[in-house]
């Protein structure tokens, strides 16, 4: 029971680091400074999610898009959208055609110009949404669980022995 504990303690060490980084890095993504971008590249794409078990699987579609920007003469390109969600501009929908249709009402056209933020000490991170959202905070949550549930685990394992 032991070793479990310090599992789920160390699993928990991880995530919040990891967490940790994510949350300062997009926080310091909102002070980044604006260039203007194009939009390379726009593509809904699959990704196989797990439901309530794990022989209940179904497929979830999102939308990616490629953008180039230009710093003092160089072009780069990128596909993040923001610290939180990674590449997904949108996600969650059940269908390809519910995430086409989203896509050709929306404001990520190939073509299409964007205010891309760029990390000033290394030019080729950048995204499209500075700041914090809700999925920044998702390792910090299972840090919690994780920290939690390995302290419970590892206190009632010295107080059975």
């Amino acid at each position: 029971m032991k070793g479990v504990a310090w599992l789920f303690l160390v699993l928990g060490g991880m995530f919040f680091m990891i967490g940790m980084w994510l949350v300062i890095t997009a926080s310091i993504s909102a002070s980044w400074p604006k260039v203007t971008g194009e939009i390379v590249d726009v593509k809904v794409i699959a990704s196989i999610r797990s439901g309530s078990s794990p022989l209940n699987r179904y497929v979830e579609y999102g939308v990616e898009v490629d953008y180039e920007y230009d710093w003092q003469g160089q072009t780069h390109k990128n596909n993040l959208f923001s610290y939180g969600s990674g590449t997904t501009v949108k996600g969650g929908f059940n269908a390809k055609a519910e995430a086409r249709a989203w896509l050709s009402n929306s404001e990520y056209q190939t073509g299409t110009e964007v205010t891309v933020f760029v990390n000033v000490d290394d030019v080729s991170q950048s995204v499209l949404s500075p700041g914090l959202n809700w999925s920044t905070f998702v390792p910090m949550v299972l840090s919690l669980l994780f920290g939690c549930l390995g302290y419970f685990l590892l206190r009632n394992s010295a107080s059975m022995a």
